[in-house]
Protein backbone atom coordinates (compact mmCIF):
# COMPACT_ATOMS: atom_id res chain seq x y z
CA UNK A 1 0.00 0.00 0.00
CA UNK A 2 1.69 2.88 -1.19
CA UNK A 3 -0.36 5.17 1.27
CA UNK A 4 -2.06 3.82 4.99
CA UNK A 5 -3.54 5.69 7.59
CA UNK A 6 -0.45 5.63 9.65
CA UNK A 7 0.42 8.26 7.60
CA UNK A 8 -2.62 10.16 8.05
CA UNK A 9 -2.15 9.11 12.18
CA UNK A 10 1.16 10.73 12.04
CA UNK A 11 0.18 13.71 10.73
CA UNK A 12 -2.71 13.81 13.34
CA UNK A 13 -0.12 13.53 15.63
CA UNK A 14 1.74 15.75 14.79
CA UNK A 15 -0.74 18.67 14.35
CA UNK A 16 -1.78 17.90 17.88
CA UNK A 17 1.86 17.93 19.26
CA UNK A 18 2.09 21.89 17.30
CA UNK A 19 -0.76 22.98 18.63
CA UNK A 20 -0.10 21.58 22.09
CA UNK A 21 2.77 23.44 21.50
CA UNK A 22 1.20 27.11 20.64
CA UNK A 23 -1.25 26.49 23.29
CA UNK A 24 1.65 26.34 25.92
CA UNK A 25 3.16 29.26 24.44
CA UNK A 26 0.07 32.00 24.25
CA UNK A 27 -0.09 30.72 27.74
CA UNK A 28 2.61 32.88 28.30
CA UNK A 29 0.67 36.06 27.67
CA UNK A 30 -2.80 34.50 28.10
CA UNK A 31 -3.16 32.87 31.59
CA UNK A 32 -6.97 33.67 32.59
CA UNK A 33 -10.49 32.49 33.55
CA UNK A 34 -11.01 32.65 29.74
CA UNK A 35 -8.21 30.43 28.97
CA UNK A 36 -9.29 28.08 31.75
CA UNK A 37 -12.54 27.32 30.13
CA UNK A 38 -11.26 27.35 26.37
CA UNK A 39 -9.47 24.57 27.44
CA UNK A 40 -11.98 22.78 29.53
CA UNK A 41 -14.56 23.47 27.03
CA UNK A 42 -12.66 22.80 24.13
CA UNK A 43 -9.15 21.61 24.06
CA UNK A 44 -10.04 18.59 26.87
CA UNK A 45 -12.31 17.12 24.19
CA UNK A 46 -9.97 17.36 21.37
CA UNK A 47 -7.53 15.85 23.22
CA UNK A 48 -9.88 12.56 23.43
CA UNK A 49 -10.26 12.71 20.09
CA UNK A 50 -7.68 12.59 18.84
CA UNK A 51 -6.50 10.08 21.08
CA UNK A 52 -9.54 8.03 19.96
CA UNK A 53 -9.46 8.86 16.21
CA UNK A 54 -5.43 8.18 15.92
CA UNK A 55 -6.73 4.03 17.87
CA UNK A 56 -9.51 3.76 15.33
CA UNK A 57 -7.15 5.03 12.27
CA UNK A 58 -4.43 2.27 13.19
CA UNK A 59 -7.36 -0.55 13.40
CA UNK A 60 -8.90 0.18 10.55
CA UNK A 61 -5.08 0.60 8.66
CA UNK A 62 -4.89 -3.34 10.23
CA UNK A 63 -7.93 -4.42 8.58
CA UNK A 64 -7.35 -2.58 5.20
CA UNK A 65 -3.90 -4.20 5.49
CA UNK A 66 -5.06 -7.86 5.87
CA UNK A 67 -7.56 -7.33 3.21
CA UNK A 68 -4.81 -6.26 0.47
CA UNK A 69 -3.32 -9.18 1.91
CA UNK A 70 -5.74 -11.42 1.93
CA UNK A 71 -6.60 -10.53 -2.25
CA UNK A 72 -3.22 -10.62 -2.94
Amino acid sequence: MAYSLSDSQSLLKKAAKDLEGQWAHAGNAWNDKAREEFNKDHLEDMRIAVANAGHAMSNIDQILRKIINECN
